[in-house]
């Protein structure tokens, strides 16, 4: 699915490339949020790009004593994709981060 030189600019891992990249990505996820799950919203085409908008939800309680309350947390998003030659050649993926940001704490609060 995807093209071995595949770009995600939003990558989680610099400097890998390719469907490696992908795995390691989803791992991470994966032990980060147990309960992660994806729903697709909406898929697009034009040409040789994809649209996705997404919706990801984690339905599992938090793995460590952070201050996050343990409750269903998700968020939205939409990824950009372009193929080429049946395969994902790269990849652009914006969610709301001022949501999760707020969340976490990280926001300034004046």
């Amino acid at each position: 699915m995807f093209a071995a030189d595949y770009l995600n600019h939003q990558r989680l891992v610099a400097d890998l490339l390719g469907p490696e990249a992908i795995k390691i990505s989803a791992a991470l996820y994966r032990v980060a949020f147990p309960g992660l799950h994806v729903r697709v919203e909406e898929v697009s085409t034009v040409e040789d790009t994809v649209l996705l908008r997404w919706t990801a939800s984690n339905s599992s309680d938090r793995l460590d004593n952070s201050n996050l309350a343990s409750e269903p947390r998700s968020l939205t998003g939409i990824t950009r994709s372009r193929i080429a030659a049946g395969k994902i050649i790269e990849s652009w993926t914006e969610w709301d981060r001022i949501d999760v940001l707020d969340e976490l704490g990280l926001l300034p609060t004046d």
